[in-house]
């Protein structure tokens, strides 16, 4: 196990390297502390058994390194697959703060233009997302083309613990969002 571990590992790497020009101290901090720590106890599987897997699954987790777009181009062809598979599909997104929810749906419905919608973001409009825009613009672009339900589901919560307890409680309110959507679409994969 631990060979089959290790042989992932470095596999990961070398695309890791590959997708992602420069080694920015951010993706040596994902690598380390995030990505690599999510591989303990994995092991390699052919699409047909990922396929499978996601077939008999309500929610599914699609964690990222947000710079890399090939996240994102896997990430719509996972999700396009399952659409052709005919299952309901409802992407939950922390790119759109909850407040943001009403402007996403302007813009699914296309009453809006998606240089609006990105103006009109929280998220969007400076910082983290607004650097890296083009990744999110071809999935939201795919998610209306593809007639996805997507919901916002980022917060930014208040609470004197520091970071790590403002990112506790922002989680917990997107796994409420999350459980919320499932059990209202029991059929769907969120």
């Amino acid at each position: 196990m631990l060979d089959v571990n290790g042989r992932l590992q470095d596999k990961v790497t070398r695309e890791l390297r590959t997708y992602v020009t420069s080694q920015s101290r951010e993706f040596k901090r994902y690598k380390s502390e995030v990505y690599f720590r999510s591989l303990d106890g994995a092991t390699p599987c052919s699409k047909n058994e990922f396929d499978a897997a996601v077939h008999g699954t309500g929610i599914l987790l699609m964690g990222d390194f947000h710079p890399d777009y090939f996240c994102k181009k896997h990430t719509m062809e996972l999700l396009a697959g399952i659409k052709r598979q005919g299952r309901k599909v409802l992407f939950a997104t922390e790119l759109v703060h909850i407040d943001d929810q009403p402007l996403l749906d302007q813009f699914l419905r296309g009453e809006i233009r998606e240089r609006v919608l990105r103006k009109s973001l929280r998220e969007g409009k400076s910082g983290f997302w607004a650097d890296r825009w083009y990744m999110w613009s071809l999935l939201l672009q795919f998610a209306r083309e593809a007639e996805l339900q997507v919901y916002g589901i980022n917060s930014f919560p208040k609470t004197n613990g520091g970071e790590y307890a403002c990112l506790r409680k922002r989680d917990r309110n997107a796994a409420k969002i999350i459980h919320d959507l499932k059990v209202a679409n029991p059929e769907a994969l969120v």
